[in-house]
């Protein structure tokens, strides 16, 4: 009498939502009555709806062992053990309940559950069926259903199945969800993202619908709504590395590098041990173009990868990519080569190595390497694009154009920047054949699909702070760093103004080191607001500079260039947006060298045209727009002149290509060096070249690229225009 009575004040308990002291009073009846079967299989139903799925099998195991033909203790453990991820254990108490009960729709439907997630699918069906013939009215029914037949590959059926699930408890979110897959088997797009919608709806942790929707935008190129929705993803699964990959994946689609970063260092903390968010991050740092440093930690990342899994022709071949864009060609070669010895068909990996033979001029190699792709119909772009840099110096130009065209025909869900650099080198092809009117209409369509957005006004307020920043009676007031070094030489410009072909000149001097494109002043600029813990940006900031933290940071500096110099007594940057950092530059390298290039304005702006330049080159990609930015580089330049006091040498492109000795002589004697002969001779140094220039500064010094807007006079009326329009 006693113990009943305890059993209701237990239920009462459970009743009134006291869930914990029903456990306790539950807990005490076990001790009391261990021999009471009930009491125990009330124990474990205190313990399911704690999610305590251990003890309910503890505690059904104590019924069944009092009460062998208990069917709702041993369909219980069949639960637990489901909910545990132990299926194949489940089926074994699933099977018991039918043997004790076989007409119990639950338990059927609950194995076909557990042998399909075991992969045994014709059993699967069998029970899914039985379990719906028996109790037609279970929604759940249904949808397991479903999901047998759809894994047996038959979604017509399946989508019924889900659909008559949907028709018997429409918030069953499952069921909307995978309805939404068969339809995207089927096709039908738009209906499917009306059920992952639904099932979204009506549960907004559904994680999988979350990332099965993303995975739809991405295939109907709808790449913003993909990232919000792998954002959810994500942030519901955030220890898990392929949840924060797949984000990261789209993020570098839309050229979001910084947002990318933060999903693959995610990962790369929830997977240390594999080799995918290493790559992930490696690309994103490899393309996100900040500089050197950026590339070499890309390196770094890469080499791990390839480590952690020397037999993935995937690391090795993203390390042999990175490895050609910090100019290592041969271990790039390397790296390619063993990717293709792991996976023969890995066609990006045959396609970047052609890249690489080009670049060190092995143009035959390169061929050979191409050969078995142009035999076969790959409408791979980076093999396309491959052909194309490699067809100019093989007299393949025409077959050249008739394989990229055909890539943009029968490509149509080409990522946005293939799309872009086919047009580019479309459009250098046909500059090539002589087709002025074709490549212009391609470099067209190249700069159009460009969305970085450029603000000509807001340009010129920029240039204006500048101006107004470095004015003579400011600057005069600035301290200068105290040191005379004369290691730092500058050479300044406008892209595509000469800067690399003077940066070969000079590094083909056997005292002097190119080390390209430093990207080091601009975050030295960037930085200076903090430490002088003013909130005045750069460069008004400066007014407040003190000559110590001058010669701290040029000191750093030149400790910097010193550890790439290989003892060389000059290092030469050729970043050439350095241009607007010549204040500062003055302020720090007192005794530094600056060299700017000059070239004709038209054939500068339209060798920028036709070239894809990065994000932080936004202006490029409109002819109004460069016109309006030459003119403010020009402006610029000409306060420059007037104001600053440090070493400045001007170089013109058209006067080094007519007469090169006599300017190449002024440029070495303007660094304070003795003479040498090689550098005339600077296209046989073997001093890898890593910007667009790299094939022109291999060759001896050539006209071709004087007056060459005369060839696209009919198309760059706007250019003209903006460079002739009054101040």
């Amino acid at each position: 009498m006693l113990v009943q009575t305890t059993k209701q004040q237990i239920l009462a308990l459970l009743k009134a939502n006291r869930t914990t002291e029903a456990r306790h009073s539950c807990a005490a009846l076990c001790q009391i009555v261990p021999a009471d079967a009930e009491v125990w299989f009330l124990m474990a139903g205190i313990q399911a709806a704690g999610g305590e799925f251990r003890q309910v099998i503890e505690s059904c195991q104590k019924v069944v062992a009092l009460q062998p033909g208990h069917a709702a203790a041993h369909y219980n453990i069949g639960v637990a053990l489901q909910a545990l991820g132990r299926h194949a254990e489940s089926i074994t108490s699933y099977r018991e309940v039918l043997r004790i009960q076989p007409d119990f729709a639950p338990a059927h439907a609950n194995l076909a559950g557990a042998l399909w997630k075991e992969g045994r699918n014709e059993e699967a069906l069998h029970c899914a069926e039985s379990a719906a013939r028996l109790d037609p009215s279970i929604a759940s029914t249904h949808n397991t259903l479903g999901l047998v037949l759809r894994s047996l590959g038959r979604t017509a059926e399946a989508s019924i199945a889900f659909s008559d699930a949907i028709r018997l408890n429409r918030r069953l979110a499952e069921a909307h969800y995978n309805l939404g897959l068969c339809m995207l088997q089927e096709n039908r797009s738009d209906e499917a993202a009306r059920c992952f919608e639904q099932a979204i709806d009506l549960k907004p942790d559904y994680a999988e619908a979350h990332k099965d929707m993303a995975l739809l935008h991405i295939k109907n190129n709808r790449l913003e709504q993909a990232v919000t929705s792998f954002e959810r993803y994500a942030r519901l699964r955030p220890v898990d590395p392929d949840a924060q990959l797949a984000t990261a994946r789209v993020l570098i689609q839309l050229e979001r590098y910084d947002e990318a970063e933060g999903f693959c260092r995610r990962a790369l903390a929830a997977a240390p041990n594999t080799p995918e968010p290493y790559v992930m991050l490696g690309n994103v740092l490899r393309v996100r173009d900040n500089g050197r440093d950026d590339l070499l930690a890309a390196k770094e990342l890469f080499g791990t990868a390839v480590s952690l899994a020397p037999s993935s022709a995937t690391a090795h071949f993203h390390y042999g990519q990175c490895l050609r864009q910090l100019g290592e060609l041969d271990n790039a070669q390397v790296s390619l080569e063993r990717a293709l010895d792991l996976d023969p068909t890995h066609d990006d990996a045959r396609a970047w190595l052609v890249r690489v033979l080009e670049h060190k001029g092995d143009f035959q190699a390169a061929r050979s390497v191409l050969h078995p792709l142009l035999e076969s119909n790959s409408s791979n772009e980076n093999v396309a694009l491959a052909y194309a840099f490699l067809a100019g110096h093989i007299g393949e130009r025409e077959s050249a154009v008739t394989r990229l065209e055909r890539t943009l025909r029968v490509n149509d869900k080409l990522p946005l920047r293939a799309r872009m650099d086919i047009h580019y080198a479309l459009g250098k092809l046909y500059d090539e054949i002589k087709d002025y009117d074709k490549a212009f209409h391609h470099y067209y369509q190249a700069n159009a699909l460009d969305p970085s957005p450029f603000d000509p006004v807001t340009n010129g307020h920029l240039f204006d702070q500048i101006i107004d920043a470095f004015r003579e009676h400011r600057q005069q007031k600035r301290p200068r760093a105290s040191n005379q070094s004369r290691l730092p030489v500058f050479i300044v410009g406008m892209p595509r103004s000469g800067t690399s072909l003077v940066e070969q000149i000079l590094a083909s001097h056997p005292l002097v080191h190119g080390a390209g494109e430093l990207p080091d002043l601009h975050r030295i600029a960037a930085s200076l607001p903090e430490k002088l813990r003013t909130k005045a940006p750069y460069p008004g900031c400066l007014d407040i500079i003190d000559r110590k933290t001058l010669d701290v940071i040029a000191q750093q500096h030149l400790v910097r260039l010193g550890s790439v110099a290989n003892g060389k007594a000059r290092v030469t940057d050729k970043m050439p947006h350095n241009f607007t950092l010549l204040g500062l530059i003055d302020l720090l390298f007192p005794q530094a060298r600056v060299i700017h290039c000059t070239r004709d304005p038209l054939d500068t702006c339209l060798s920028i045209y036709f070239l894809h330049f990065n994000r932080h080159h936004a202006y490029s990609h409109n002819l109004e727009h460069l016109g309006l930015y030459y003119k403010q580089y020009r402006r610029l330049m000409e306060h420059w002149k007037a104001s600053l006091r440090i070493p400045f040498l001007e170089v013109n492109y058209e006067s080094l290509v007519s007469d090169p000795e006599p300017t190449i002589r002024k440029l070495i004697e303007f660094v304070g060096l003795d003479w040498s002969d090689t550098c005339l001779h600077f296209h046989n140094s073997r001093r890898a070249v890593t910007t667009p220039s790299y094939d022109q500064v291999r060759r001896p010094l050539y006209r071709k690229s004087v007056a060459r807007w005369r060839h696209y006079e009919r198309h760059i009326g706007p250019l003209v225009n903006a460079l002739e329009r009054p101040d």
